[in-house]
């Protein structure tokens, strides 16, 4: 990709059907490379961003978009902004739990309902739904044995089996595959979800960061979750839904 104007000093937060949502200069907004269309969001809650990992339903031209921004602000609390489209204010919500991870990716789920999942960098699954009271749960994840499964059934619902990826420049770097980071490279990426890959199951791509040991030298280079083609090279690996740990109203 050439170089883009918009994209200077900006912090990619989520990427979805060919749109990014950058954050930059105290705002919030929407960003296509392609066509180079800005659609700017009202009223940004946020004053910087640090691990912030966000989400949107549909692309930001559909009457039902919504959006999701989320961060872990302690290790008990995550906290939580969501807009609508034609809506001006953004509405809160916080999940407390106990020694929650950092959050790696977040999207909404096309089931009943309006969910929005979370998934850490170890196995919890967090789940919020906004289309009635706002509900938390939180569920364990463990790796799969049967890949004919294509949902799983828990407590009557129906939750997707996901196909989630590796840090991906991080495993090549350190089992010797073909290397996309040189000894001084820094990296940040945006994650994306790639719907029903090789005709099945959903492919997770996570954020994911990478600082070289030497700052002073060090060559940065950002990806974005519409451009990770190199994603479809890797091993996967599977996991279900397995237990439900928390259940907060």
């Amino acid at each position: 990709m050439s170089h883009i104007l918009e994209l200077d000093g900006s912090a990619c937060l989520a990427s979805y059907e060919g749109w990014l949502l950058l954050f930059g200069q105290g705002s919030l907004f929407f960003f296509c490379p392609f066509s180079k269309a800005k659609i700017e969001l009202p009223n940004c809650p946020l004053t910087e961003v640090t691990d912030h990992i966000a989400a949107f339903s549909s692309a930001p031209t559909a009457q039902d978009c919504t959006v999701a921004v989320v961060n872990r602000i302690s290790f008990y609390e995550l906290q939580l902004f969501m807009v609508c489209r034609g809506e001006n204010v953004w509405t809160k919500n916080n999940f407390f739990g106990y020694n929650l991870n950092r959050i790696r990716t977040a999207f909404f789920y096309e089931g009943e309902g309006k969910e929005i999942h979370f998934l850490d960098w170890e196995n919890s699954l967090i789940i919020f739904n906004a289309s009635k009271s706002p509900q938390w749960k939180c569920y364990y994840m463990y790796p799969s044995t049967d890949l004919s499964s294509e949902v799983l059934v828990l407590s009557s619902e129906v939750l997707v089996l996901i196909i989630q990826y590796i840090n991906i420049f991080e495993h090549h770097n350190d089992t010797g595959m073909v290397r996309y980071l040189e000894e001084n490279d820094s990296i940040s990426t945006c994650g994306t979800i790639v719907p029903q890959f090789r005709g099945k199951l959903d492919m997770v791509i996570g954020s994911e960061s990478i600082t070289a040991p030497n700052q002073s030298q060090t060559r940065h280079l950002k990806g974005y979750g519409a451009n990770l083609n190199i994603a479809m090279f890797l091993q996967v690996r599977h996991v279900n839904i397995f237990e439900e740990k928390l259940d907060v109203t």
